[in-house]
Parts: C-alpha cells; structure tokens; sequence
C-alpha cells in the first residue's frame, strides 16, 4: 500500500489567483495615489504663490507701489530676493510667473 505525502507549498494555480487578487486591489489604489500626490503638488504650489504674494505686500507697504517689484533683482521684501527659492518640487509641475500690470 502506497501511503500519499502531503507536498508543500502552493499550487500554480493558487499563486495565479493571488496575483489576480494583487492586481485588482492595485487598480483600484492607483487612482487614489496619484490624486493624493496631485494634492499635495497643488498644496505646495499655493504655498509657494502665498509667501511670494506676502513678500510683495511687504514691498507694497514699504514703498507705497508695486512698480518694479517683477524687475531682476528687485526686493521683493523676501528676506533675500537673490536667494528666494521656490522648491524644485514644485517648479517641476508648475509654471510661475511674475509680471507687472498698469495701475502700479
């Protein structure tokens, strides 16, 4: 009489359905991650936009206009307009820019 060993491991095609349960939950996760990632791009962005528009009331309250604020190398009342950076993270996703209008 032949005894059956019990084989370990697991079958093809349990390892099969294991990477279609992977795959499924994956769609459905991406979708949220890249939005998230998006969020915090904007976030970031606004951040940026908001301490550059804070340094130019600075500028507005100190000299009473905004002519020339946009010129090179102009104070923009940051702490140091020749060091002001914005964040790499956000000059790879976004374009900013800084022009001047009629009106002063």
């Amino acid at each position: 009489m032949l005894l059956m060993q019990k084989q370990k491991g697991f079958t093809l095609i349990e390892l099969m359905i294991v990477v279609a349960i992977i795959g499924i939950l994956a769609s459905i996760a991406y979708p949220g991650y890249q939005e998230s990632v998006a969020k915090t791009r904007r976030a970031n962005a606004q951040g940026e936009m908001l301490a550059l528009s804070s340094a130019l009331e600075r500028r507005y309250s100190e000299v009473n206009h905004y002519s020339d604020a946009a010129a090179a190398g102009a104070d923009t009342g940051a702490p140091d307009a020749s060091l002001y950076i914005i964040e790499p993270e956000v000059v790879q996703f976004y374009t900013i820019t800084i022009s001047e209008t009629d009106g002063g």
